[in-house]
Parts: structure tokens; sequence; C-alpha cells
């Protein structure tokens, strides 16, 4: 970052937990985005792990409601997803491919 942001001004103080919201979903958007690129269908987003690494706190409801709104813009992009482990995990695939190996493991289908 080579400036701050116009936004980071004391009086927008009441909107910096809805900026901080919308910059922990790009984070998980550019995991997710690189996780897709990267093809391995061995692999999963390790959602939790993601803001861990990240040194992020973050309420569990607001995760849920992230991968939510992941799982809406890939399907509207014709992407197939799981998600696994209790709702940390998402898996990515394309929708002519079958489930990847994670298929025991699945809570929760979301079909197009």
């Amino acid at each position: 970052m080579k400036l701050f942001p116009k936004h980071l001004k004391p009086e927008n103080r009441n909107e910096f937990p809805q900026i901080l919201k919308e910059k922990n979903l790009c984070y998980l958007r550019e995991a997710i985005h690189d996780y897709i690129l990267r093809n391995n269908e061995r692999d999963f987003v390790d959602i939790e792990n993601l803001f861990r690494k990240k040194d992020i706190e973050i309420k569990s409801s607001d995760i849920e409601e992230m991968v939510n709104i992941m799982v809406e813009e890939l399907q509207n992009l014709g992407w197939k997803t799981e998600i696994i482990f209790n709702r940390k995990g998402l898996i990515v695939y394309h929708p002519d491919d079958k489930v990847p190996i994670w298929g025991s493991e699945f809570e929760y289908t979301f079909e197009n």
C-alpha cells in the first residue's frame, strides 16, 4: 500500500467494520481465485486457515456469510462447489467433472 485509503478518516469510524468485512472478503476471493488457477483437484480452500495465516480474527457467522457469497458468485460463473469439513473448507470444480475425492466429508451441496 503506497498511501492510506481516503476512507481511513476519523469521521468514517462507524463504517470500519463493513470496510473490514469487504477486505476480508477480498482475501477469500483471492485465495479461491488462486486455487482455481492451480487446478488442483486433490486440494481445497482451507477457509479457517486462510484467515489464521493472515492473523485475522473473524466471527464464524461472518465466515459463513462470506462463504455463501463466494459459492453464489462461483456458481453464477458456472462452477460447482462443495463446502466440507464443518464449513471450513471449499472445493470448486468443473461442472463436467465428478465430485472430487472429498465426497465422504460433504455437509452441504449447492446445486446450480
